[in-house]
């Protein structure tokens, strides 16, 4: 191999070390998730270019399902298996694992929040045109309730979203939001 050659070749392993991210069980007990004020557990590339992040194991179940084509090159790196740390305890992880309907059919499906409970709307308001929203778990435990005039849901869920956040909506609640009524 020229000069030339064994330059370029240890100028590329350099440029590609630099660019392989940080992968595998965070070292710092005390660091916390990006995301969450939860302890982190594993530290995973960035979904976009360069860099890396640090996970709790319910944003590290959040990451596979949503880059699962990063999820795959990082099982392929030899590190442990992050599948150990991916536990979904008892927050919903995806949209679609929200049952459309809880509670006999009186509330249905809105949003998955940031934290990994759903959010669910009353079908038909009270005596009083108050619509109840409740938060909930995996296991369907009832969470927080509250109550809105029916005239206010789209400012309660305008505040939900700026305020607690949501990963995904319900196509529905996203077009009545801009100005559509799905009712």
């Amino acid at each position: 191999m020229s000069t030339e050659e064994q330059r370029r070749d240890q100028h590329r392993r350099r440029v590609q070390s630099e660019l392989t991210p940080d992968v595998g069980p965070v070292d710092d007990e005390d660091e916390t998730c990006s995301n969450c004020p939860e302890d982190a557990v594993y530290r995973v590339p960035w979904p976009y270019f360069g860099g890396d992040t640090a996970y709790c194991a319910y944003h590290l179940a959040r990451y596979r399902a949503l880059r699962l084509d990063i999820w795959r090159q990082l099982r392929d790196t030899g590190v442990p298996d992050p599948e150990d740390f991916a536990t979904r305890e008892e927050r919903f992880v995806e949209f679609d694992d929200l049952p459309p309907k809880i509670l006999g059919g009186e509330f249905r499906r809105i949003a998955l929040d940031i934290t990994g409970q759903g959010l669910y709307e009353q079908t038909q308001p009270d005596e009083d045109d108050h619509v109840a929203y409740v938060r909930v778990d995996r296991t369907l435990s009832e969470g927080d309730r509250i109550r809105v005039h029916r005239s206010g849901t789209g400012q309660f869920l305008g505040w939900f979203r700026e305020t607690i956040g949501w990963h995904a909506v319900d196509d529905d609640v996203r077009w009545a939001l801009q100005g559509g009524d799905c009712r």
